[in-house]
């Protein structure tokens, strides 16, 4: 294959492997961006909250345990609840095993940011019948 010389395989953002400043021989590979799967059922939240316990509060109440029964995906412009909704997930993911696999984005829209929060189930363990 020939290099391309317009953009090197060292920028190719599907292909750029990142190098960390300490100097160790760890290799990162950079996850593209906008990878998202196309059968995610989106909640688009219309509220935006002043504080972040407001937003807590909110996001305890209803999507926190929402995702993932009613809908996978849950798209917001107030960058407090995603980034509340995000943590609760990992922070479940990390306390009772992981459930999902979770994944955020965002977009760049007219009227600001829309941040995306999408869940993905893992597999359940396959359980062995015992006859």
């Amino acid at each position: 294959m020939k290099d391309n010389p317009v953009n090197p395989p060292e920028s190719d953002p599907y292909n750029e492997v990142l190098h960390p400043a300490t100097g160790n021989s760890y290799r990162y590979k950079q996850i593209p961006s906008h990878v998202m799967p196309d059968n995610i059922d989106w909640y688009l939240e219309p509220m935006t909250f002043e504080t972040q316990h407001e937003a807590f509060e909110w996001i305890s109440s209803g999507p926190y345990n929402e995702i993932g029964n009613l809908y996978t995906g849950y798209q917001t412009t107030d960058e407090k609840l995603a980034n509340i909704l995000l943590f609760e997930l990992v922070r479940s993911n990390t306390l009772h095993g992981p459930r999902f696999q979770v994944q955020a984005d965002y977009e760049f829209l007219s009227t600001g940011l829309l941040y995306k929060i999408w869940v993905t189930p893992l597999a359940e363990p396959e359980t062995e019948d015992k006859t």
